[in-house]
């Protein structure tokens, strides 16, 4: 795969503090190294060896392009991204490339998915270089990047040099963004300033992003220079409504007590369908997990019922209303018919998420009458038998007396009867060869 246009962006500003007259950073990825921590959740999932193969990459420490036989690493994303880790082959072995791309792999996908949305490609090579972006690629130098963790602003390093491989192609040259450079007071840095066509994007998304998603870990003094420096630059940002994950808060709600990913539920998809219950009785609960997948508190969980037939299905309590991030709750719902016939609703879970509030969860029951026997013989060795029509896939216990003027706990429990074929259910009583008169009894469940 050969990789083709301009050269990597760079940045290579300290940061510093200047006069009023003039931007107030030297360069943004040293405005707060908390904005994104190693302890923040990430989207990466999983990579593959792919082998090897030739690819070429830039070094910066010859200053070009080159074609090396790299290792090749296939890195995948929850949100659904990939990029291919093009690790250079001086590592020495597939172990040791596979260190290096599982770690930065993991770093990279706490960038938001907006972030990572056009990088295709990442480049890793030792040396104390500075990162670049750019070419859909994110370019790390692994010494560079050592130093950059010892400051804590690794995270921000990569988030400015995304900004050149996914906001840049759609972004620099909008005229939004040109009117919101000519209206703002001022560039955000020195470097912005200097470089406004190559830099500025990448220099304002991450003060943007600090600003916008990460308040509560940036001190009051910063959060203001930054909105009155950029007013219009950060309304510009506001109105792309950006992919954030995994930076904000994400809800996530799974069938049963756990997180399989193969019980995740998607929004208002699908229909959870309850076991057959008859009128009057209660189906066995049923258990949904709802956990925060996201980076920011997940705040302000509430359910609520909608759909033809809410008052057939009783709500649990949530344990909490705010969940962390990656920390989970769950709740109960009942299926309690008040009719026959098939009953539809929605159970509705509230949240702060940006796009799933409120998250559905389509749910169903069948319930039908109290079912009445039909058949009703005695075979030739003396048992009963009987069968009845009622819900597929309900439970049902079948109960015996030969005196009705006994007490309810006199009644001997049989067992279930058998269903086949669907809603179509039949039982043989063995015990009844002894008993001239016999009453029976359906239990549901």
């Amino acid at each position: 795969m050969k990789n083709t246009g301009p050269l990597l962006m760079c940045l290579i500003a300290l940061a510093s503090q200047n006069a009023h007259t003039e931007p107030p950073f030297s360069g943004t990825i040293f405005i707060d190294p908390d904005i994104i921590t190693a302890s923040d959740p990430t989207a990466f999932t999983n990579m593959t060896y792919a082998g090897q193969g030739m690819r070429t990459m830039f070094d910066r420490r010859v200053n070009a392009f080159v074609t090396l036989n790299a290792y090749l690493f296939n890195a995948r994303f929850d949100d659904g991204l990939t990029a291919e880790i093009q690790v250079n082959p001086e590592f020495g072995s597939t172990n040791a490339a596979s260190i290096e791309a599982n770690k930065y792999a993991i770093v990279i996908g706490r960038l938001p998915t907006i972030s990572r949305s056009r990088v295709q490609t990442v480049w890793i090579h030792q040396g104390v270089q500075p990162f670049g972006g750019g070419n859909n690629n994110l370019l790390i130098h692994i010494g560079q990047a050592d130093l950059y963790a010892a400051d804590g602003i690794l995270e921000e390093t990569l988030v400015h040099e995304s900004g050149h491989s996914s906001l840049d192609p759609l972004h620099a040259s909008a005229p939004g963004w040109l009117a919101a450079q000519t209206t703002d007071p001022e560039f955000i840095s020195t470097y912005a300033r200097d470089n406004p066509t190559r830099e500025d994007i990448a220099e304002s998304y991450l003060p943007w992003l600090a600003v916008r998603h990460r308040p509560h870990r940036i001190s009051a003094t910063l959060s203001n220079t930054i909105a009155v420096t950029i007013p219009n630059r950060l309304a510009y940002f506001d109105s792309q409504n950006f992919a954030m994950y995994p930076i904000v808060q994400e809800i996530a709600v799974y069938t049963g007590a756990g997180t399989n990913a193969a019980n995740e539920r998607t929004d208002n998809a699908g229909v959870h369908v309850f076991p057959g219950a008859q009128v009057g009785s209660n189906s066995v609960p049923q258990i949904f997990t709802v956990k925060n997948r996201g980076g920011n508190n997940l705040t302000g969980l509430a359910l609520t019922k909608t759909g033809p037939h809410p008052g057939d299905f009783n709500l649990g309590t949530l344990g909490v209303t705010t969940l962390s991030p990656n920390v989970t709750t769950t709740f109960t719902v009942v299926f309690s018919p008040m009719a026959s016939g098939t009953r539809d609703a929605i159970v509705n879970i509230a949240s702060n998420d940006g796009n799933e509030n409120p998250f559905r969860i389509r749910v169903s029951g069948f319930s039908a009458s109290p079912p009445q026997l039909q058949n009703v013989v005695r075979l030739a060795n003396g048992s009963v038998k009987f069968d009845f029509t009622n819900a597929p896939g309900a439970s049902f216990t079948v109960l015996a007396l030969t005196n009705l003027g006994l007490p309810p706990p006199n009644w001997n429990v049989l067992g279930p009867p058998t269903e086949a074929p669907s809603g179509q259910y039949q039982f043989t009583d063995l015990q009844a060869t002894n008993s001239p008169q016999r009453f029976y009894r359906i239990r549901s469940p």
